[in-house]
């Protein structure tokens, strides 16, 4: 066989592992989404699973989501993201959720 027979194939076939290894990362990032946007789309998903819900946590809940969108607003999104993050958790089962 000759070298053109052979060279080609692999040369192809390592060029694409060779883009896959250096654009892979590039893919692989995060998104640029502004903060605030996470916390209305969290609230918003909260809202949506607590519509038909019947929790008996869900009157707290729904308040712990009001002080989460609040911090969001005044700039604490990591701690407003927490709270309505820990309400969506403690509707999603129809059980009484314990606290500590």
């Amino acid at each position: 066989m000759t070298c053109r027979k052979l060279c080609r194939p692999t040369a192809l076939v390592a060029g694409a592992a060779l883009a896959m290894f250096a654009f892979g990362p590039a893919f692989a990032q995060q998104p640029d989404v502004d903060p605030a946007m996470m916390c209305d789309a969290s609230a918003a998903a909260y809202q949506a699973l607590a519509l038909n819900s019947t929790d008996p946590d869900k009157d707290a809940a729904t308040a712990r989501v009001k002080e989460g969108v609040t911090d969001c607003k005044n700039g604490n999104t990591e701690e407003g993201l927490k709270k309505i993050n820990e309400s969506t958790a403690m509707i999603h089962d129809n059980t009484k959720t314990k606290t500590k």
